[in-house]
């Protein structure tokens, strides 16, 4: 018989299997306070939105992309922002459908591209609390935050990073244990 493993969350945040794949795509919300990313659900990193914006809208325009390995439908959620009075949220629930498929950095910047389509950058870019220097540390660079605040379309700034990723897989695959073949 097959045993097993229980599930060692790798964070307090990261609760599920689902949320770890996830979470890729869903984390710069943590450097955008205009949009809630499920941290305090029992979704974390699984959905995303905003009591301001329409979760079905959302979904809507998100699935006429055809992201890879990635499906996103509407899904209304509590957020607990205190315990006496949870906050209603529209927002999208992510489901990573074919990990071998999923791009997840791809589909983040897919998500905020499309949130600044439908309701303008000042929406995501402009509130108090938004981090864009946290969000540059959580790119690896404020290349993608720049590329966005200039209108840049997601397949642009992917098709960006192609060199540099073939660059790393040749230099990945000196250290692969088991190489494909």
């Amino acid at each position: 018989a097959t045993v097993l493993s229980p599930w060692i969350p790798p964070s307090p945040a990261i609760v599920s299997l689902e949320s770890a794949k996830c979470y890729p795509a869903t984390v710069l919300f943590e450097a955008i306070e205009s949009v809630d990313h499920g941290r305090r659900t029992n979704l974390p990193f699984q959905v995303f939105g905003s009591s301001a914006m329409d979760g079905a809208r959302i979904a809507r325009a998100l699935s006429k992309i055809n992201l890879p390995g990635v499906t996103f439908h509407a899904h209304r959620y509590l957020v607990r922002s205190s315990a006496k009075h949870p906050t209603p949220v529209h927002g999208v629930r992510i489901t990573v459908v074919d990990a071998d498929r999923f791009k997840p950095a791809r589909t983040a910047v897919s998500i905020i591209y499309t949130l600044q389509s439908l309701y303008g950058i000042s929406c995501l870019w402009a509130p108090e609390q938004t981090r864009p220097d946290f969000f540059d540390m959580l790119c690896g660079t404020g290349e993608v935050r720049r590329a966005l605040l200039d209108g840049t379309k997601p397949a642009t700034i992917a098709a960006s990073w192609q060199r540099d990723l073939a660059l790393f897989r040749k230099d990945r695959r000196k250290a692969l244990l088991y190489p494909k073949k």
